[in-house]
């Protein structure tokens, strides 16, 4: 649960090297607390999941389809921060299970979209609390001004790992990985 989540405010200031630079307690117990949210949510994704009989991969799929309607594969990919070949691997399961549907663009041919069949719109309107409301909640105790601050760090860390993983070999391959 995550109110097993450590209180790292209370000493972010205490672990700090002569050179003014956070030193490695303070930063492995931020690491310990990011990694804990993350298994967390992932842990909450799969208990809705399986209550459903899908995958996490594909409740995220269904939630986003959801809320936001018919989306092009490519906008769909960004959006659950995945790459074209692994949400390939989603869809195609999701219409063997008649849960969606992919159709060509109006606009352009060229473009896929993918849509929610009437079973997966059922699926989707059945699922109720998901991992995001709870995430949601958990935000709406902080401030506005707290959560102005926490997406700017937040903001700064992404492009810091991101910018570290690329540097490390780590990503930039088609799925954002090697």
């Amino acid at each position: 649960m995550i109110s097993r989540t450590k209180d790292v405010t209370k000493d972010v200031t205490k672990d700090v090297t002569k050179d003014g630079k956070a030193g490695g307690t303070q930063l492995s117990d931020l690491s310990q607390t990011l990694f804990r949210l993350y298994a967390e949510g992932r842990r909450m994704t799969q208990i809705v999941a399986q209550r459903h009989g899908v995958t996490g991969p594909q409740m995220a799929a269904l939630a986003l389809l959801a809320v936001h309607g018919p989306m092009s594969l490519r906008d769909l990919a960004a959006r659950m921060h995945s790459g074209a070949s692994t949400l390939t691997g989603i869809i195609d399961r999701m219409e063997r299970e008649e849960l969606a549907v992919r159709e060509r663009s109006s606009k352009d041919r060229r473009v896929w979209r993918v849509a929610l069949t009437p079973r997966g719109r059922s699926l989707a309107a059945k699922v109720g609390t998901t991992p995001g409301d709870v995430v949601r909640e958990a935000l709406g105790s902080l401030s506005a001004q707290e959560r102005r601050e926490l997406g700017r760090l937040l903001g700064k860390l992404s492009a810091g790992v991101e910018a570290a993983g690329l540097k490390a070999g780590l990503l930039g391959g088609e799925d954002g990985n090697q």
